[in-house]
């Protein structure tokens, strides 16, 4: 042991260097590795509607008007998609896939369901209800406006999704044509695109 330091002297600056070197390098793997795909951007759908698909971000979905979680309740058959959960649950979660072109799909993991504006219901009410993204009544333009909330828009008619929170249980629907409150959604774990 030549090179052993007696107790009660200091270290080397040699000692520091090597240590100061390590815990840069170690800093700089943590800084500079890539992030998981799921982290970086939305997963892609090209296989939509089959088991071929990865899994993406899990978010719940806050309506801002009525400081609600959307819920996509299932345990009534066809039950639209309602702004009137306390708490999250399994209902209150939403996965969130790149569609193409611009757009995200949404999924429902706890009927393992697609998120649909049924544009030819009254007030095109959102279900939980698809097998697939089989078409524009699946797609949905999402964006974070700078004040922090986020809308949410129909590709299938072009409106936007609304909590209407002046009635009780109302479902969402695509049916707005401007953003008001009513319109504002927080998505905290949303991917970009």
């Amino acid at each position: 042991m030549a090179h052993a330091r007696p107790v009660g002297q200091p270290r080397t600056r040699r000692h520091h260097l090597r240590t100061t070197f390590a815990a840069l390098l170690a800093l700089s793997m943590l800084l500079f590795a890539p992030a998981p795909a799921s982290a970086r951007t939305a997963k892609n759908i090209d296989s939509v509607g089959t088991d071929e698909v990865s899994v993406a971000n899990v978010s719940p979905i806050i309506s801002y008007g009525a400081n609600k979680f959307v819920s996509a309740r299932h345990s009534q058959t066809d039950s639209p998609l309602q702004a009137r959960a306390d708490t999250e649950g399994a209902w209150e979660e939403f996965q969130f896939y790149d569609a193409g072109s611009g757009y995200y799909a949404i999924r429902s993991p706890s009927n393992g369901k697609w998120i649909s504006a049924r544009i030819n219901q009254t007030d095109a009410p959102l279900q939980a209800s698809s097998n697939g993204v089989n078409g524009d009544w699946e797609k949905f333009i999402i964006r974070r406006h700078p004040a922090g909330y986020h809308y949410i828009q129909s590709v299938a008619n072009s409106r936007y999704v609304t909590a209407r929170v002046s009635q009780t249980d109302a479902p969402l629907q695509a049916r707005a044509t401007t953003v008001s409150d009513w319109e504002k959604f927080s998505i905290p774990s949303l991917p970009p695109l």
